[in-house]
């Protein structure tokens, strides 16, 4: 495998990987021999990028073997790998595409790169083609000829649309599209992925909506939607069952759809940044939940339903418009951190004394007046407590119990406590 990316170092030469200047050239013995066969493929590259710095000039000499004083193996005579990072490229000239046909990745991120040629879909072996941090405004169609393409990476571009071409990679597992200028995705895109899409990255674009289609890849695990302007989403969401890692935050979600409770391999789950009122009661049926992010939203009241979630550890529901707890969140014996804070609490109910694990809870910038007897009492692994900004005058005398507190924040309370923060090494 061929490695050039910009690196400002200067190193120690080894057999196998030798830095020359800005750039690094990394070969493996096995993969490439003095076969001249690789001189018009390269050299190329460099006749089309003349202002790069892709080449020093002694690396476009008549001997090859010289050329960054690499190690060949003259027992092979293809390329397999080659990455050509933050060189300046602008072109990719068709001849270097006809060059390889064995080539399997190929790494272009970080360059100037325009426009691809259609010659590109001559790399017939290609597996891998990262083509991120560049100036694309359009891909060829002859990509949809790469059938062995597994990784189609394009993210930070200036793509306006999923090409319909795309449904034609049936062996593809990884599609990253974000941060381009998506404005919406066709069903037609999406056909013939569903067997083989395991992760799918389109957040960052200016999507408004997506079509059922999308939640009928049904080996999708991994579903990136964040930072968009969605609105609202199909109920087609729960066919999508095989999804562990669903990012939706940073849009202008309303609502979410109760098919949510069918997603029951959900890992890890994120809205925050959003617009939703309420959440559904199926959320409860989400067992598997290791994250769940719902902060920034107007959520005025959270569902029973939500005490189900017996394993989940962190609870992140600060900047709402929460006046009132379910009792059944004392049911959550396995929440670490409880994030509470900036909401219109006046109290909290007893039963979150029952979170013998919770270590962190915050429940500042509320208007919490008081706090039940006993809500203390067995939660012995708590170590961080605040209670800035809110209305108390007096502390339950349980709080004696929390042997473990290494800070409580009491500032801003008409409490009568000389001392508003108190912190204990333990």
């Amino acid at each position: 495998m061929i490695k050039i990316r910009q690196n400002p170092l200067c190193s120690s030469i080894s057999p196998r990987h030798w830095i020359y200047k800005s750039l690094t050239i990394q070969r493996d013995l096995d993969d490439m021999t003095r076969d001249e066969g690789l001189r018009p493929g390269l050299l190329s590259l460099h006749t089309a990028n003349p202002r790069s710095q892709l080449f020093e000039d002694e690396w476009v000499g008549d001997d090859i073997g010289a050329w960054s004083r690499l190690d060949l193996d003259n027992s092979k005579n293809v390329l397999v790998g080659l990455t050509i990072q933050s060189c300046g490229l602008s072109k990719i000239p068709a001849l270097f595409c006809m060059s390889f046909p064995d080539l399997k990745t190929l790494w272009l991120s970080n360059n100037g790169i325009r426009k691809l040629p259609p010659e590109i879909g001559l790399l017939a072996s290609l597996e891998t083609l990262s083509l991120g941090q560049n100036l694309l405004t359009a891909l060829p169609e002859s990509i949809s000829c790469l059938r062995c393409l597994k990784r189609l990476e394009v993210p930070s571009n200036l793509l306006r649309e999923l090409p319909r071409f795309v449904s034609s990679l049936n062996e593809l597992e990884w599609l990253d599209f974000s941060e381009n200028k998506l404005e919406e995705v066709s069903p037609e895109s999406l056909q013939g992925l569903s067997a083989s899409l395991t992760r799918l990255d389109l957040h960052s674009n200016e999507l408004h909506s997506v079509p059922p289609e999308l939640f009928r890849l049904t080996n999708m695990k991994q579903l990136s939607l964040h930072s968009n302007k969605l609105t609202d989403l199909p109920e087609e969401l729960g066919e999508a069952r095989a999804l562990s890692w669903l990012s939706l935050n940073c849009n202008c979600l309303h609502r979410l759809p109760d098919s949510i409770g069918m997603l029951t391999n959900l890992a890890r789950l994120g809205v925050h940044i959003n617009e939703l009122a309420v959440i559904p009661a199926t959320i409860g049926n989400l067992g598997k939940l290791e994250a769940l992010s719902l902060f920034k939203n107007k959520l005025t009241h959270l569902p029973a339903e939500l005490g189900k979630l017996t394993g989940l550890p962190r609870l992140s529901l600060y900047e709402n418009n929460i006046s009132e707890l379910p009792a059944q969140m004392g049911n959550m014996a396995g929440l670490l951190e409880l994030w509470l804070n900036s909401n219109q609490l006046t109290s909290v109910p007893e039963e979150l004394g029952k979170l013998r694990s919770l270590r962190k809870l915050w429940l500042d910038y509320n208007h919490i007046t008081h706090l039940p007897e006993g809500l203390f009492h067995d939660l012995h692994s708590l170590q961080e407590l605040y209670l800035d900004n809110n209305q108390l005058r007096q502390l339950p005398a349980d709080i004696s119990c929390l042997t473990q507190l290494r800070v409580l924040s009491l500032d801003g309370n008409p409490v009568d406590f000389n001392q508003k923060t108190v912190c204990t090494p333990h």
